[in-house]
C-alpha cells in the first residue's frame, strides 16, 4: 500500500463532523475524561506503595494539563479533540494496567475499558468505535503478554471474554442503530425533496421569515408572479413591497407574529416590478425553539380575481339596493324589512284590510293617538275627530278599493285623551294577483306645521296691523300738509315721529328674525358685569331726570365677570330699564342692582330692574313675552312701542343661557331680573 492510498485510508476513517446541536461534544468527552481520572485514583492510589506516589501525582498533573489544554483546542478543532478524549482515555486506563499489573485492579480496568466503547459508539461513527475496540484489545493483549501475572485463565476467561463479547455487543447494536438512523434519514431526504419540488413548483406563494421578520426564502410562484428575482427578494423586509400606506398595518401584523401571537389570516396588495397590484391571502406557521420564535412560514394565495369578483359583487349590490329602495312596493312583501321600515319611521303607517280595519302598525300609530294598546284591529274612521270626517274616511277608502288609485286627505283626529291632532294621511291600495290585498295608510302628523302656519298668519295679520297705524299717520299728515302747508312744522314733527315708530318696528323684527335664525353675532368676551351695568346706568340718568324719576343703583362689592356678547346684553338691559323708567310715573324711583345667585344647584349673578309703576296683571303677565303683546298698562299710560321688546330681550338671554324672571304686584310695580350663569 503507497503512503497516498494510506493518508486517504486514515482521511476516511477518522473524517466526520459533528452534528450542529452537538458542537460541544468534545467538551462532553472532555468530562468524560476527567470523571474516569477521578474514579481511577482512588484505585490507583491504594495500589501504589505511599513512597512511589510522587510520580502518578506528576502524572496526575500531566493529565489535568492535557484537559485544560484539549479545551482551549475545542473551538478550533473540536472533531479532533473528541477522537482524542477517547483514544487518550483509553490509553490511560491501559498505562493504569501496565504499571500496576494487580489481578484486582486488572479486574476493575479492564471493565472500566468498556466506557470509552460505550461513550465511542454514542458520540462518534460506528468506524471509530471499532478502532477503539481494537486498540483497547491490542493494549489488553500487549499488557498481558508483557506481565506473567496477568496471564491466568481467570483474567483471560473473564473480564478479558467480557470485554470482547460485551463490545461485540455494542457494535452491533450502534450498527443496528446507524442502520435505522440511516433509513430515517432516507426517508427524512425523501420528504425534504418532495417539500423541495412542492416549494417549488407549487402555485400558491411560499416564503419564510427569519426571527427577525427579514425573508429568508422564495419559491419560484412568488418570483413569477412580482417579477423580482429571488435575489432581489431574500434578506429583504417583506414590508418595502407594500405601498407606504398599508405599511404600518402590516408592520403592526409582522410584529405580533414575530412575538410569537397567532395572526390566522392577512389579505394584502402587493405591487408588481412591472406596476401591477395582486392581491393575496396570507396564512402562517410559527416555529419555536425553547419558546422563541426563530422564524415562519407562510403560504399565500393570489386572490386577485376573487378581489375583483368581489368588487363586481360589490358594485352590483350597491346597484341593487338602490333599485330596492326604489322599489318599496316590493319591499312590503318582506314582512322582516317592513317591520324594519315601520318600527324606524316617524311617520305613521298603515296596513289596513279593504273595509278599513287596521291590520299592521307601527309604533308611531300608538304614540300619536295616546293608546296604551295598540290601535291594531281598529277602523282607521273610528280614530278621526267628527263623524263628518268619519264618513269622509269611509268613502275614500271605499273609491280605492273600487278605482284602485291613491287618495290624500287632510283630516283631524281625536286622541285617548281627546286632544285633537291635525294628520296629512295618504293612502294606497297594495295589489295582490290583480285583487285589492289591502290598503297603505301614510300618516303624517302636521299639527306642528298647523300651528305654524296659524302663527305666520298670527305674525302677518300682527305686522299689517302694527304697520298700518304708522303708515295710516303717515298718510294723514301727508293730506294734511298738502291742505295746509302753513302748519308744515307740527305736521313734519308727526311725520317725522310716524317714520321713528315704522322704523324701530321694522328693526325690531330684523333683531327677531336675526336671533330666529341664529344669525346674530354671539361671539362671547369675559364681560365685567357691575362695571358694564354702572356705565349703562349713567347713560340713562339724563332720561330718568328729564321725567323727574329717581333711578337707582345698588352694585354688590363682587367683581364678577360673565360670557356675554356685550352689544346683545346691553340691549337686553334698555329694554327692561326703558320699560321701567316708561312705566313708572314722575316722582317715582326705578332701581338698578346685582347681586351672586344660585339656579337649581348653578352659580350665577341676578341683575334686577324695579320699578315703582303699577304693575302686571294677572291677564296679562303670561302674555308679556309674546310677539306684538302690549297689556292695558301700555293701553293706559299712552306707552308707545311695538309689543316686541320683551321677546327680543328674551331671545337675547336664552342665547346666553340665561332667564328673565317677573315679579309683579298691582299697584306696586315690578321687578325683571336677568338671571346669567357665571
Amino acid at each position: 500500500m503507497s503512503r497516498k492510498t494510506f493518508q486517504q485510508t486514515l482521511r476516511s476513517v477518522f473524517s466526520f463532523s459533528l452534528h450542529p446541536q452537538q458542537v460541544h461534544l468534545s467538551q462532553l468527552l472532555l468530562l468524560f475524561m476527567l470523571l474516569v481520572f477521578v474514579f481511577l485514583l482512588p484505585l490507583i492510589f491504594q495500589a501504589v506503595p505511599v513512597g512511589n506516589r510522587d510520580a502518578y501525582i506528576v502524572g496526575s498533573i500531566l493529565i489535568i494539563c492535557y484537559l485544560a489544554v484539549a479545551n482551549l483546542l475545542n473551538r478550533r478543532f473540536p472533531e479532533l479533540v473528541a477522537v482524542a478524549n477517547v483514544i487518550v482515555s483509553s490509553f490511560i486506563i491501559i498505562g493504569f494496567m501496565w504499571q500496576f499489573p494487580y489481578r484486582i485492579q486488572a479486574f476493575i480496568l479492564i471493565m472500566y475499558l468498556l466506557i470509552p466503547v460505550l461513550v465511542s459508539s454514542i458520540f462518534l461513527p460506528l468506524r471509530f468505535t471499532v478502532i477503539v475496540i481494537l486498540l483497547n484489545l491490542g493494549g489488553l493483549i500487549i499488557t498481558i503478554t508483557n506481565n506473567p501475572e496477568l496471564q491466568s485463565a481467570e483474567i483471560i476467561l473473564g473480564p478479558v471474554a467480557f470485554y470482547v463479547i460485551f463490545s461485540g455487543l455494542i457494535v452491533l447494536v450502534t450498527d443496528y442503530r446507524d442502520r435505522l438512523e440511516k433509513e430515517r434519514q432516507a426517508e427524512l431526504a425523501e420528504k425534504e425533496e418532495r417539500l423541495r419540488l412542492y416549494f417549488e413548483k407549487a402555485n400558491d406563494w411560499i416564503f419564510t421569515l427569519d426571527a427577525n421578520g427579514i425573508i429568508a426564502s422564495v419559491n419560484r410562484a412568488v418570483c413569477e408572479d412580482t417579477g423580482y428575482s429571488a435575489d432581489e427578494l431574500v434578506g429583504q423586509s417583506p414590508l418595502v413591497l407594500l405601498d407606504a400606506e398599508i405599511q404600518q398595518g402590516a408592520q403592526e401584523s409582522l410584529q405580533q407574529i414575530l412575538a410569537g401571537l397567532t395572526v390566522q389570516r392577512l389579505e394584502l396588495p402587493v405591487p408588481t416590478k412591472d406596476g401591477r397590484t395582486l392581491w393575496i391571502d396570507i396564512k402562517g406557521v410559527i416555529f419555536r425553539e425553547n419558546g422563541r420564535v426563530t422564524g415562519t412560514f407562510h403560504i399565500a394565495r393570489d386572490i386577485t380575481e376573487f378581489k375583483h369578483i368581489q368588487a363586481t359583487l360589490r358594485e352590483q349590490s350597491e346597484q341593487l339596493e338602490k333599485l330596492v329602495a326604489q322599489r318599496t312596493a316590493e319591499l312590503q312583501h318582506t314582512t322582516q324589512r317592513l317591520q324594519t321600515i315601520l318600527n324606524s319611521s316617524p311617520d305613521i303607517i298603515l296596513l289596513l284590510a279593504p273595509d278599513g280595519r287596521i291590520q299592521i302598525c307601527n309604533p308611531a300609530a300608538n304614540n300619536f293617538w295616546g293608546e296604551t294598546i295598540t290601535v291594531k284591529g281598529k277602523n282607521l274612521a273610528d280614530l278621526v275627530a267628527s263623524p263628518e270626517q268619519a264618513q269622509m274616511v269611509r268613502a275614500a277608502l271605499d273609491s280605492l278599493a273600487a278605482n284602485n288609485h291613491t287618495r290624500r286627505l287632510v283630516t283631524t283626529a281625536r286622541r285617548r285623551d281627546n286632544v285633537l291632532r291635525d294628520m296629512d294621511m295618504m293612502l294606497a291600495v297594495v295589489q295582490e294577483e290583480g285583487q285589492v290585498g289591502g290598503i297603505v295608510a301614510s300618516i303624517r302628523d302636521i299639527s306642528t306645521l298647523k300651528e305654524v302656519e296659524r302663527m305666520k298668519d298670527q305674525f302677518v295679520a300682527s305686522v299689517s296691523h302694527e304697520l298700518r297705524t304708522p303708515l295710516t299717520n303717515m298718510k294723514l299728515y301727508h293730506d294734511l300738509l298738502q291742505r295746509n302747508p302753513s302748519k308744515q312744522v307740527i305736521y313734519l314733527q308727526y311725520l317725522g315721529q310716524s317714520i321713528d315708530d315704522m322704523q324701530m318696528l321694522i328693526e325690531n323684527l330684523l333683531r327677531l328674525s336675526y336671533l330666529d335664525q341664529q344669525l346674530a353675532d354671539l361671539s362671547l368676551d369675559m364681560l365685567p358685569l357691575a362695571a358694564a351695568v354702572a356705565e349703562w346706568v349713567q347713560a340713562a340718568q339724563s332720561l330718568t331726570e328729564s321725567k323727574g324719576i329717581l333711578l337707582e343703583w345698588h352694585s354688590c362689592r363682587c367683581n364678577v365677570q360673565v360670557a356675554a356678547n356685550t352689544s346683545l346684553l346691553r340691549q337686553a338691559f334698555f329694554v327692561l330699564l326703558n320699560n321701567a323708567i316708561a312705566y313708572t310715573p314722575s316722582g317715582g324711583s326705578a332701581t338698578v342692582s346685582i347681586e351672586l345667585d344660585r339656579m337649581t344647584d348653578q352659580p350665577g349673578v341676578s341683575l334686577h330692574v324695579s320699578d315703582t309703576g303699577p304693575g302686571i296683571s294677572p291677564e296679562d303677565l303670561p302674555h308679556i313675552f309674546e310677539r306684538f303683546y302690549r297689556g292695558q298698562a301700555a293701553l293706559d299710560f299712552g306707552v308707545p312701542g311695538t309689543g316686541l321688546g320683551l321677546a327680543i330681550a328674551q331671545e337675547i338671554i336664552q342665547r346666553h343661557n340665561g332667564r328673565i324672571i317677573v315679579k309683579t304686584a298691582l299697584g306696586e310695580g315690578s321687578t325683571f331680573t336677568i338671571w346669567l350663569p357665571v
